[in-house]
């Protein structure tokens, strides 16, 4: 398991990164991704547009000074032929950015002093003029005996002489955000909406009560007992019903005799009426005697005596004409 880098508490500005650019934009850029590497194995994964609101910038302009470091050896991008993905940069230290550049170590890029321009003394006011406040200003104070004098202009103190700065565009203009909260050690390259599809799915698995969890175990147990009977799984709309009518506890064996009957007496065995009626009634209903069709003669289970068999003949006779067969069998007195 990777070793986690505690995050400090400030970003650190490397001086040498200034120096070597002349920039302290492209340093205060560097000091960025450097922080942000530190988060997760030495690789900055934030993207462009959470590095601009840490410095107050556009994500353009911080695009471009990326560019410009990685172009100078200073940060490494890690992933630069994918696509549709946050770029993945790696800080260089400043030995290796020297071996790369073929710099030497301990050799710096000292700036050259300019000379410091001579201050022409103030012309002491006439005594009929009147003392205005810039004269008093531009005036040393030699009234105060103790006010201690300006220290001589060195050459340490000049400043290095930089490149003119080009002009502020609209684009380069800092966003008017508010300023962000402190940076938790955490994966930045997750999108916003994965982390909210994560915390939903955790809210809900959370909020789920034991006894939901339960009801669902014996639902899915149910249609696996159902299934395993009749060979099929039943619809998805009849899993609850399964359920309310299967008791915990329920085998195979308990529903195979309902199953059998329904199945003799020749119905459909995907109807599961037999398990919402004669299961949950725990009875399977008699047999009855088979119906015969209307306009189909009875006969006779044996004729006993000459008479009913004539009886049985005429029956037969007014039903080829036509009559009512149960007309026929009150006259007849069958």
């Amino acid at each position: 398991m990777p070793t986690e880098h505690p995050l400090p508490a400030f970003t650190p500005v490397f001086e040498w990164v200034a120096i070597a650019t002349d920039s302290w934009e492209l340093a205060s850029v560097y000091a960025v991704v450097w922080r942000y590497a530190q988060m997760q194995h030495g690789t900055c994964h934030a993207s462009c547009s959470r590095m601009a609101d840490r410095l107050h910038w556009s994500r353009q302009r911080v695009m471009r000074h990326l560019a410009v470091l990685c172009d100078e050896g200073f940060i490494l991008c890690t992933n630069p032929d994918e696509l549709g993905v946050v770029r993945h940069y790696l800080p260089v230290s400043e030995a290796e950015w020297r071996a790369s550049s073929g710099e030497p170590e301990g050799t710096a890029m000292p700036c050259s002093p300019a000379a410091p321009e001579p201050v022409p003394p103030a012309a002491s006011p006439t005594p009929d003029a009147p003392v205005t406040a810039q004269d008093a200003l531009s005036q040393p104070d030699t009234a105060c005996p103790t006010a201690s004098q300006p220290p001589a202009v060195t050459h340490r103190d000049t400043p290095c002489p930089t490149a003119s700065q080009p002009p502020v565009t609209h684009r380069d203009a800092p966003c008017h955000a508010t300023s962000p909260g402190p940076v938790t050690p955490c994966d930045t390259n997750k999108s916003p909406q994965e982390s909210l599809k994560r915390d939903s799915k955790r809210g809900a698995s959370e909020s789920t009560a034991p006894a939901e969890a339960a009801g669902a175990r014996a639902r899915a147990a149910a249609v696996q007992l159902i299934t395993s009977l009749l060979g099929w799984r039943p619809p998805v709309v009849l899993h609850g019903r399964i359920a309310a009518a299967i008791p915990p506890g329920t085998t195979a064996a308990d529903l195979q005799p309902y199953l059998e009957a329904w199945c003799t007496r020749g119905f459909k065995p995907r109807n599961l009426a037999w398990l919402f009626e004669w299961y949950v009634e725990r009875r399977i209903p008699e047999d009855p005697p088979p119906r015969r069709a209307r306009g189909q003669p009875a006969t006779p289970a044996a004729a006993d005596t000459p008479e009913d068999f004539a009886k049985w003949a005429r029956y037969e006779e007014a039903i080829r004409k036509g009559e009512d067969p149960d007309e026929v069998k009150r006259r007849l007195g069958l």
